[in-house]
């Protein structure tokens, strides 16, 4: 990786690899495959741009209201996806800013212990994801 990173601007390199979190760091360009088709391609910066969404992370302290909330958050008009789990959750959020001041004040309100509290955007390997998905 370190070479690849000194070669970069100087000459054109072809990176074929399914690790996406190098291809992340390495590649300018890129070109996303499916059963040897193009299924996406163009600048990494630009496929961002398309496929990227505003992700929130939740992690609560393990407990029977805490699930139940966790649960409940699919039903939320401003969550797109959710992915559930025991004591965590990642949602896909349509508005970052509405759905976190909600979320923050029904964990207060409903005293809900907060372990983890992450806002960021999806990653290459979730744009992947949407690109090759059914």
């Amino acid at each position: 990786m370190d070479l690849l990173n000194r070669l970069r601007g100087e000459v054109t390199i072809l990176f074929s690899t399914h690790v996406l979190h190098d291809a992340e760091e390495i590649c300018d360009d890129m070109v996303l495959m499916v059963d040897g088709e193009i299924a996406e391609k163009g600048a990494l910066s630009e496929l961002r741009s398309k496929y990227r969404q505003p992700v929130l992370s939740i992690e609560v302290e393990p407990g029977e209201r805490e699930l139940a909330w966790l649960h409940g958050l699919s039903k939320r008009s401003f969550v797109q996806e959710a992915e559930v789990g025991k004591h965590r959750a990642k949602l896909t959020v349509t508005d970052m800013g509405a759905a976190r001041a909600a979320l923050i004040k029904e964990l207060a309100d409903n005293g809900i212990e907060l372990l983890r509290f992450e806002a960021g955007t999806s990653s290459l390997e979730d744009m992947f994801m949407k690109v090759v998905g059914p």
